[in-house]
């Protein structure tokens, strides 16, 4: 297992390891409103618009690189 790595900027927060990246911001666009995206391998690609995240701030990436990383625990769980 490869140790995970991060990056963050203003518009920006992305996550990454072992072929999974969870990212949050401005490259993934829906409607013009800035989306979590999650590609995990095996697993179809997930793409969450701000507004759906229920996050408070679209600005505040890497909050909603958190929240977009719970509902993906919530939804599919994790083995420790």
């Amino acid at each position: 297992m490869k140790t995970p790595a991060t990056a963050s900027s203003d518009d920006y927060a992305v996550l990454s390891c072992d072929g999974t990246e969870f990212y949050y911001g401005y490259e993934e666009r829906e409607d013009d409103e800035w989306c979590f995206t999650a590609k995990i391998p095996g697993k179809e690609k997930i793409k969450v618009p701000f507004s759906k995240l229920k996050a408070k701030d679209m600005f505040q990436c890497q909050e909603c690189l958190l929240i977009g990383i719970g509902w993906v625990i919530n939804r599919y769980g994790f083995n420790l």
